[in-house]
């Protein structure tokens, strides 16, 4: 179903047939980053008693906020997740929904206490408990890397702190980032030969990620393009993940390489 035909009309849809981009704000942005929205007041007052109006409720506010996660509005996400959580605390889907969205924003400690509250109030939902301790490993992975960005701004040209940062890249699964630090990590001059082995050996062996280990020789090879041993290991890893065509080019770039020395 096309999501972009329906925008919100209170707590129901409307269908939109001209396809509009842009969604009504909630009924108060304020509200919308100062917490709770006063609404859930009158709705959980009058409907408290009825578990099956409260669940019905808490997914229309639930949907609403999915319908903004697709358009990119995380503001208003928020807002209409935190009603969902309002009106039915224990509402799972929300509760995940909320915890990626602050995580996304490394709002760590409110998504803790967000989740913890949760489990509070549905104690036998076991999928609160890892995802607890999913929420407390990003932490401590995003103090970790705004400790290294730190340092990386005051010592950009340190080969280790770029490589310390790149490893933990590779732990949080940001592959883009990873990628980009290690071409980063490549334009560097003060390498060393055990040092560039050592990297290759950690992304190829442990942490099983070849391209990242490709990505950073193609950018030392544009550096260090008389170099037939990095030439040749470039070569055995596109060979490796199958990319024949550059393993060929490579490795008639290394053997003409190695021809010309004396």
């Amino acid at each position: 179903m096309d999501v972009s035909l329906f925008a919100p009309s209170g707590l129901i849809f409307k269908l939109n047939p001209n396809r509009s981009p842009r969604c009504p704000p909630p009924p108060s942005r304020k509200t919308a980053s100062s917490g709770t929205p006063p609404a859930k007041a009158a709705l959980r007052s009058r409907f408290r008693i009825d578990s099956d109006a409260i669940l019905a409720f808490g997914k229309l506010a639930f949907w609403h906020a999915d319908l903004y996660r697709w358009r990119g509005l995380a503001k208003e996400q928020e807002y209409w997740l935190r009603m969902s959580l309002a009106l039915c605390p224990q509402l799972q889907d929300a509760v995940n929904s909320l915890a990626h969205l602050l995580m996304d924003q490394k709002r760590f400690d409110e998504a803790v206490a967000m989740v913890q509250q949760a489990e509070s109030d549905d104690p036998r939902n076991e999928a609160y408990g890892p995802m607890l301790d999913w929420l407390n490993e990003a932490r401590t992975y995003g103090k970790r890397e705004r400790e290294l960005c730190a340092e990386l701004a005051k010592s950009p040209y340190d080969v280790q702190i770029n490589l310390d940062l790149a490893r933990l890249l590779q732990d949080e699964g940001k592959f883009p980032e990873l990628n980009d630090r290690l071409r980063t990590a490549a334009g560097l001059t003060n390498w060393s030969h055990d040092a560039m082995a050592g990297i290759i050996q950690y992304y190829v062996d442990k942490a099983h990620n070849p391209d990242a280990a490709i990505a950073f020789l193609e950018a030392r090879a544009r550096i260090d393009p008389k170099e037939s041993e990095l030439i040749y290991s470039l070569a055995a890893l596109d060979s490796s993940v199958g990319r024949k065509d550059d393993a060929i080019k490579y490795l008639t770039q290394a053997v003409a390489i190695a021809a010309r020395m004396p």
